[in-house]
């Protein structure tokens, strides 16, 4: 299977009054992890179950790093890292995860292979 090139089209938007142009992409849907361990079996000459089970002891993994503070870079794609949403509080006694923590996500920085310079 070939990759494709992202679709886009070029539509026109109203901003603050004005007539403006922005690129619009056309999403081809949404894979599911049994698409992708489909994909990848017959990449591999491997079967579907031994792939799923290699796959998800990755993402599990993944998951395992960055949920302990680690930041995890898959070459080619990006790199995942631990996020805190946090609020000020006025002393250092204050500072604690009770009082200062507001969520805990994980962020995702496309590797430059992905970004268009």
């Amino acid at each position: 299977m070939s990759e494709k090139i992202i679709q886009w089209e070029a539509v026109q938007k109203k901003v603050f009054g004005e007539e403006k142009w922005v690129a619009k992409i056309h999403y081809g849907g949404q894979c599911s992890f049994k698409d992708i361990i489909g994909e990848v079996a017959n990449r591999a000459s491997a079967q579907p179950s031994e792939v799923e089970g290699v796959i998800s002891a990755y993402l599990h993994q993944i998951r395992t790093y960055v949920m302990t503070g680690r930041s995890v870079n898959i070459d080619g794609v990006g790199t995942f890292y631990p996020n805190l949403s946090t609020k000020l509080v006025a002393t250092p006694e204050e500072a604690t995860v009770q009082n200062c923590l507001k969520t805990i996500t994980v962020g995702f920085r496309p590797a430059t292979t992905l970004r268009k310079t």
